[in-house]
């Protein structure tokens, strides 16, 4: 059965969302990748124990989390850790939403500003965008031709 005009611009209204959301959620993700690579592979992150690292959390549209490890010895900050998964937090990101990545060790802000590993990351966002948004295009024009 054939699609009315109405129904066929509403799928076309839904795919492209569920297409802007795909490239929200991966940029976003490849922006948290790039910011936590470490300098032995072309990033700028310092890793000594990998703590700063290991440390991010993602929050869309929630509150901003606190330091971890002010305190503690060494062993006790690595057990509190608890290895936060980014990907589920980005996997639930809408378009509009504000998706917040935070690196919670308590020197985090210190080695910012010595290192710039947040700021080198943000401000690669507008090419790690049109980079996915390329890839993103290609895919559909595979799918659909």
């Amino acid at each position: 059965m054939a699609l009315t005009f109405a129904e066929a611009m509403r799928q076309v209204r839904q795919e492209g969302m569920e297409a802007l959301t795909a490239l929200v959620r991966q940029s976003a993700q490849d922006v948290e990748h790039e910011a936590s690579k470490p300098r032995a592979a072309g990033g700028r992150m310092p890793i000594d124990t990998g703590f700063l690292r290991n440390s991010v959390v993602a929050t869309v549209d929630g509150s901003l989390p606190g330091p971890t490890g002010i305190g503690l010895s060494r062993d006790q900050r690595f057990a509190s850790l608890g290895q936060p998964n980014t990907q589920a937090a980005l996997s639930q990101a809408q378009v509009g939403n504000v998706i917040m990545l935070t690196w919670t060790a308590f020197y985090a802000a210190y080695v910012e500003h010595n290192a710039m590993f947040v700021r080198g990351a943000i401000e690669m966002w507008d090419a790690i965008v049109e980079q996915n948004a390329r890839e993103l295009a290609g895919r559909l024009a595979r799918r659909s031709g």
